[in-house]
């Protein structure tokens, strides 16, 4: 419905919103909820995601004083004087190293792409980077490193609940994200060699 409603009737943000809240009274119906343990269930719900809200609302706010100030184009031209003496593969590899160290601090994807995609975007412009691949550096940086950071709330609330502690599942888990950040560099630099657009 939401698919459908967004490209034939051009659906914003409130009417998905609004399919979202109805499917989950529909859920809650079909489950047979009392209204008052689906209104709990809504308010469980929204306590989940409140941090990742709030983060998207200081990031959107940090953009828009960064923006209306005129500072993003400063920091957008002192990021490219060193990056244009690297290659453009080199330069896409590095934004996937910022937007991974980025991710320690910013764990909401929203938040992290309200905060870094208004810099990244333009940057990538002036390096020569297609902005497929910044976007690229942008998922891969933000996504992968949900497995192994302390910042993450839903993966330090997974190993409590299975009593996993943090630097048992690091150990683990870090022979494998090495892997990935490896090939997350060569998919990075391979969509740059081919042009991917």
């Amino acid at each position: 419905m939401i698919v459908y409603g967004t490209i034939v009737w051009k659906w914003g943000f409130p009417q998905m919103s609004s399919i979202y809240i109805l499917g989950g009274i529909a859920a809650g119906i079909v489950c047979r909820y009392s209204p008052n343990h689906l209104a709990d269930t809504f308010i469980e719900g929204g306590r989940a995601i409140f941090g990742g809200v709030i983060a998207v609302g200081l990031a959107r706010s940090i953009s828009v004083i960064m923006e209306k100030a005129g500072v993003i184009d400063t920091i957008i031209y002192y990021l490219s004087l060193p990056l244009k003496s690297f290659s453009t593969a080199a330069s896409a590899t590095v934004m996937f190293v910022v937007q991974t160290i980025i991710n320690f601090f910013i764990p909401s994807g929203s938040g992290q792409a309200m905060a870094t995609l208004p810099i990244m975007l333009p940057l990538a412009d002036i390096l020569h980077v297609n902005k497929q691949v910044a976007i690229l550096a942008f998922q891969l940086g933000d996504g992968l490193s949900n497995l192994c950071y302390p910042t993450v709330a839903v993966l330090i609330a997974y190993l409590t609940y299975t009593r996993v502690p943090f630097s048992r599942w690091f150990r683990f888990i870090l022979p494998y994200m090495v892997i990935v950040w490896i090939l997350s560099v060569i998919f990075t630099v391979t969509g740059v060699l081919i042009g991917w657009q």
